[in-house]
């Protein structure tokens, strides 16, 4: 990457980093239907409760992708410390949003907390890797 054109490189990958995200996405949305219909058609009906998880833990890994998009920016600085405090910190928020969630609302406490979780460690890690090393995440692409 040359000065004269890192704008447009950094461009290109922002580009490329939210069509695959809109990849993952739609992937996601083909996995929950194919699992619903595995858990509906192919597994004994004692397995049909156990759907109602499926489709928040699959969003969960969804959210960890778009997490795989933007991490490899502080590795390329070499500033990596930040990352484990940010992981350090959202995987404590999520550990306790399990706890709190769980006890008021019982069992579906886990997959919301699962959820906010994965959404806040994937947010951080995206504003952290933007402090290290900018992108233009939201110019006019």
């Amino acid at each position: 990457m040359t000065p004269e054109n890192e704008y447009e490189e950094k461009k290109f990958l922002v580009k490329l980093s939210y069509k695959l995200g809109g990849a993952f996405f739609v992937l996601g949305l083909i996995v929950i239907f194919l699992c619903w219909f595995l858990v509906h058609y192919v597994l004994s009906e004692q397995y049909a409760a156990s759907f109602q998880y499926v489709p928040w833990i699959i969003l969960s890994s969804t959210i960890y992708s778009f997490y795989g998009l933007v991490i490899q920016y502080p590795y390329t600085v070499k500033k990596t410390f930040g990352l484990g405090v940010v992981t350090l910190l959202g995987s404590g928020i999520q550990l306790l949003l399990t706890f709190l969630l769980v006890k008021t609302i019982g069992a579906d406490g886990v997959k919301y907390s699962l959820v906010i979780g994965s959404l806040v460690i994937m947010l951080g890690v995206w504003w952290y890797s933007n402090k290290v090393y900018p992108m233009p995440w939201f110019s006019r692409l």
